[in-house]
């Protein structure tokens, strides 16, 4: 029983932290679209690509 207590507690926090990284994604890609400079914005895109790669491994993790 506390095992699988354990693994729903671990998918819950991977869940609420792959809903962050998303969170974080979105407000950066505003920031981009806005973003003139285009070494700037592909640099903000590039992290916005980092931080949805994250959140897609913690779902598929969990």
């Amino acid at each position: 029983m506390a095992r699988k207590s354990r693994r729903t507690a671990d998918r819950t926090e991977a869940q609420k932290a792959a809903a962050h990284f998303r969170e974080y994604a979105a407000q950066i890609r505003v920031l981009a679209d806005g973003e003139r400079d285009a070494t700037l914005r592909d640099r903000l895109l590039a992290i916005v690509a980092e931080y949805e790669a994250r959140a897609n491994e913690l779902d598929a993790k969990h």
